[in-house]
């Protein structure tokens, strides 16, 4: 699979650090084009903010009183709000446009 369709299959974007930082220049920052987040719940950024801070779905039920279904129930939720793949992506993304820390 060449590079384009890997950018097609995955929604890729690559972006060229900066020229006047050459030593940087092998570095390539890879971000999802299409990954964009809507209002997010109260409840959804403690959870988020939990998942950051990686505790799993159990642990996170755990902390906030609630059952690992209705944590699971959020995620899903929220990766559908944001259009991301996976937990990892959303709280990356999340991270990357400062709703969370």
């Amino acid at each position: 699979m060449n590079a384009t369709q890997l950018r097609d299959k995955y929604h890729l974007r690559l972006i060229r650090p900066n020229v006047g930082q050459a030593e940087k220049g092998k570095q390539v920052k890879l971000y999802q084009s299409e990954c964009e987040i809507n209002e997010f719940t109260d409840r959804e950024i403690d959870i988020l903010s939990l998942m950051a801070a990686g505790l799993t779905a159990d642990m996170v039920a755990d902390q906030l009183h609630i059952s690992p279904h209705t944590v699971k129930t959020h995620q899903r939720n929220m990766l559908k709000k944001s259009g991301c793949s996976n937990g990892i992506h959303l709280v990356a993304h999340c991270m990357r446009e400062g709703i969370i820390e």
